[in-house]
């Protein structure tokens, strides 16, 4: 596995802090890192060995519970099954 060291830009580290505040559990850096360059090779038609083309299904975390409430994750997933 290759490693890479990336810099951010300020704005861009705004976003990702907020969307790592509106999450209950948010990902790792690595992992949303890892799905953004997924995302990004896809959408131009390389996606990764055994992965669809960007928008053939949802990402990983598109169907996961995101925004803090009053309900835990384990209520919002029993709630889904419904």
């Amino acid at each position: 596995m290759r490693r890479a060291t990336v810099t951010i830009p300020d704005g861009l580290e705004k976003a990702l802090d907020s969307y790592a505040r509106d999450l209950e559990f948010p990902p790792s850096l690595a992992a949303v890192m890892q799905a953004a360059l997924k995302e990004y090779l896809s959408r131009r038609g390389y996606p990764a060995p055994g992965e669809p083309v960007a928008g053939e299904r949802p990402t990983v975390y598109e169907d996961a519970p995101t925004l803090r409430g009053n309900k835990t994750a384990a209520e919002m997933v029993i709630e889904d099954r419904r």
